[in-house]
């Protein structure tokens, strides 16, 4: 496996946090410059549009299934971290259902695999821990847990 370099690593983060700005604002598929034409892109079956899609048509059609899924659909990445040529993003993702008024907030995060600078693999997961625990890391303690 190869390691991101340092403008790699930021291009690609950058790409990401443009995604995500086209996708709050309801512009799918309008920034693909950064994903493989042969891209695997994977969501948890619990998720809105859950599967597995391939290709930019295959990304599009979830986004477009996600975000068409919710009256509101909310999401921010809030953390980055990378190991060897994949980058996981922590995710603030803020929901509104059709009808409702509350937003349901949520954190999950996303494991973004690249090679020659472009995003090849993208995998969602439920919560960080399931995220870091891929990635071969150790995972965060919740709150009042000790060593």
């Amino acid at each position: 496996m190869t390691r991101l370099t340092r403008n790699d690593l930021q291009q690609i983060i950058e790409a990401i946090q443009a995604a995500h700005d086209a996708f709050n604002r309801g512009e799918i598929g309008s920034n693909m410059d950064h994903i493989a034409p042969n891209i695997e892109w994977i969501e948890p079956a619990s998720f809105a549009g859950g599967g597995t899609y391939h290709g930019h048509a295959g990304v599009i059609e979830y986004l477009r299934r996600a975000k068409g899924a919710w009256g509101e659909a909310i999401s921010e990445p809030v953390n980055f971290a990378t190991v060897d040529n994949r980058i996981m993003v922590t995710v603030r993702a803020r929901v509104r259902p059709e009808g409702e008024s509350e937003l349901i907030e949520a954190t999950i995060a996303d494991v973004y695999t690249v090679e020659n600078g472009l995003v090849t693999r993208m995998q969602a997961y439920t919560s960080v821990g399931e995220a870091l625990c891929e990635l071969g890391l150790p995972p965060v303690p919740s709150a009042g847990e000790t060593d």
